[in-house]
């Protein structure tokens, strides 16, 4: 995703990290807490999770 560890300087690192968002993920067993990495130049977002979508499949 980034190229690089926290801290770490390399050649090939792409952009760097911006911290963290809330996310609230719901489920047939309830709602789970999830911390989704900010990025600073492009943008991120879990291929297990689909925009909008319950993932009771994918568990």
């Amino acid at each position: 995703m980034i190229g690089a560890g926290p801290y770490e300087r390399t050649e090939d690192r792409r952009t760097r990290r911006n911290g963290k968002r809330p996310k609230k993920l719901a489920t047939t067993a309830g709602e789970v807490d999830l911390a989704i990495p900010k990025l600073r130049q492009g943008s991120f977002f879990p291929s297990l999770l689909s925009p909008r979508k319950r993932v009771d499949k994918a568990l």
